[in-house]
């Protein structure tokens, strides 16, 4: 975590669809509020598991932060209210 932004959350492959990374995004929620990721936009794994959790796609760039050619994808939660 990075203040209210998911830095990065791995869940090993073998313990996908166990329900573990909803509890960890849960949690960081629950202590800093609507939580901010940015996923590959190739990562549709990644796109599906926080769309699932209610996370809205706010903004699309085409480079990673190195410059290199990936595009990413900013998702957020909703903030109550």
């Amino acid at each position: 975590m990075i203040d209210d932004f998911i830095g990065g959350l791995f869940v090993h492959p073998t313990r996908h669809r166990q329900g573990i990374g909803r509890l960890l995004v849960a949690a960081a929620s629950q202590q800093v509020g609507p939580l901010g990721v940015e996923v590959y936009a190739a990562n549709a794994e990644a796109l599906r598991f926080y769309e699932t959790l209610h996370f809205m796609q706010t903004a699309t760039r085409a480079s990673d932060d190195q410059g290199r050619p990936h595009a990413l994808v900013r998702l957020e939660q909703p903030r109550p209210g």
